[in-house]
């Protein structure tokens, strides 16, 4: 499983304005240093994660994956901490905690793992934590913008939440995964979700349709879809998926049905399909118009 490109499908957690905060933990008593690890626990309706109060945070996410990178501010080229979290398949979940460490470093030229694997509990939860030495093109693959030539370390955890994945990575200087290693176990241990039904508004059958083109004259290529989405009501989904397109050497067209199962989570629905791939999408219902990867569906 390529854990970096993180093929599987993901989640998108939402760390949005808006979301609710908990108070701050590890904070050093008034007057006193500043702890670089105090964090607060962000949460969602379906979701909640923990950020480093006093570092830098950047995010992103798509249907395969959720991103969260962050150092402590100023500290960059010393230590870095990337979050990944993303559904799996019912293959992977059966073999993710036994595989991941060591597909992790495999996809990585120049990762290297440092010892043995750790089986360790984080959140009351059945992880793995990792080590690894960073050396030659895994310092710019994992670091980026990282300065000098002296190789880094880094560690990393695995954790299992249902049917989703969490890995916590950092790497830096031996001396700051001295002092900030153990922000990968307050990440991934702290990372939650909550599942819930999917909302009787949205069972029923959902219709986008749509067309592009590109090039001009003789070189123009012209496609339309069409697509349907049915939801039911214990928690299965169909769908189906025309597409016709056309250009000056002929034209091709496909349809192709799929079916599975769906888990919601907050705003995101995650589609478990029978194939075995996954796929996921935030949404939002008004009346009859239902907003999904981001295109606008109306109901039939």
């Amino acid at each position: 499983m390529n854990l970096i490109a993180m093929t599987i499908a993901a989640f998108a957690l939402q760390l949005i304005v808006g979301c609710n905060r908990s108070p701050s933990y590890g904070a050093s008593p008034k007057g006193g240093e500043p702890d670089p690890l105090a964090y607060t626990i962000h949460k969602t309706d379906g979701a909640a994660v923990a950020l480093f109060d006093a570092w830098e945070n950047s995010s992103s996410t798509n249907d395969q994956g959720t991103t969260i990178r962050s150092n402590p501010r100023g500290r960059k080229g010393e230590f870095m901490l990337t979050l990944y979290v993303a559904p799996m398949n019912d293959r992977d979940q059966a073999t993710f905690l036994d595989t991941a460490p060591a597909d992790f470093a495999g996809h990585i030229p120049g990762l290297m793992p440092r010892g043995g694997v750790q089986t360790v509990a984080l959140g009351g939860t059945d992880a793995r934590l990792m080590e690894y030495d960073v050396t030659g093109p895994a310092i710019a693959a994992t670091m980026p913008g990282a300065t000098g030539t002296d190789n880094r370390v880094a560690r990393a955890a695995f954790v299992q939440k249902n049917d989703v994945c969490v890995v916590a990575f950092a790497v830096g200087t031996e001396a700051a995964m001295r002092e900030l290693g153990r922000a990968v176990e307050i990440a991934a241990g702290n990372v939650s979700f909550t599942e819930s039904p999917i909302p009787d508004a949205i069972v029923g059958r959902w219709y986008n349709a749509g067309s592009t083109s590109s090039g001009r004259g003789t070189s123009l290529i012209s496609l339309t879809w069409e697509r349907t989405t049915t939801f039911y009501q214990d928690g299965t989904f169909s769908e189906t998926d025309t597409t016709i397109g056309s250009a000056s050497v002929g034209g091709v067209s496909g349809e192709r049905a799929k079916a599975g199962r769906v888990v919601r989570r907050g705003g995101n629905l995650t589609f478990h399909y029978a194939d075995g791939s996954v796929r996921n999408s935030d949404f939002a219902l008004q009346a009859d118009t239902l907003q999904m990867y981001g295109k606008r569906w109306t109901r039939q």
